[in-house]
C-alpha cells in the first residue's frame, strides 16, 4: 500500500451498526443542547452575555443553528466533515471561553476542569467521526 493511501474502514454489520449508532448519539447531544437553548433562551442569552462577547442575540441564535443544524446532519450522516469541524471549532473555542477552570479554585476549579476535559473529548469525537465516509 502506498503511503498515501488510506486503510479502508472495517465493512462488518457489526462495525456499521456500531459507527451508525455511535453518529447519531454525537449528533443528539448537539440537537438536543440547541433545541434547549431555544426553550430557556433567555437563560441561555444570559449565559452568552455573561461571556462577554458581542451581540449575544445574534449569537445565541447562530449556536442554535449551529447546533440543530450540524448535529442533525450528523445524525443523518450528511455533511460529516464540515458538520464536525463546525462543531468541533465551536465547542472548542465555547469551552475555552466558558470553562476557564485556570481562573477558579477549589471545588469550582475541580468542576470546570471536569467540564472542560469532557468538552476537549467531544472535540476530538468530532474530530474521529470526520473521518467517516458516506455516512458510515
Amino acid at each position: 500500500m502506498k503511503p498515501s493511501q488510506s486503510t479502508p474502514l472495517q465493512t462488518s454489520p457489526i462495525d456499521r451498526t456500531v459507527r451508525t449508532v455511535g453518529r447519531i448519539l454525537v449528533g443528539l447531544l448537539f440537537v438536543w443542547a440547541g433545541i434547549d437553548k431555544v426553550q430557556g433562551w433567555q437563560g441561555a442569552l444570559a449565559e452568552v452575555a455573561g461571556g462577554g462577547l458581542p451581540f449575544p442575540p445574534f449569537l445565541l441564535a447562530a449556536t442554535i443553528v449551529l447546533q440543530i443544524a450540524a448535529g442533525a446532519a450528523i445524525m443523518l450522516g450528511r455533511w460529516l466533515r464540515p458538520s464536525c469541524w463546525a462543531l468541533a471549532a465551536f465547542t472548542a473555542l465555547a469551552t475555552v471561553l466558558y470553562h476557564g477552570f485556570w481562573q477558579a479554585a477549589g471545588e469550582a476549579r475541580h468542576n470546570e476542569l471536569i467540564t472542560f476535559m469532557e468538552h476537549v473529548c467531544m472535540v476530538g469525537g468530532l474530530l474521529v467521526l470526520s473521518t467517516l465516509h458516506g455516512g458510515d
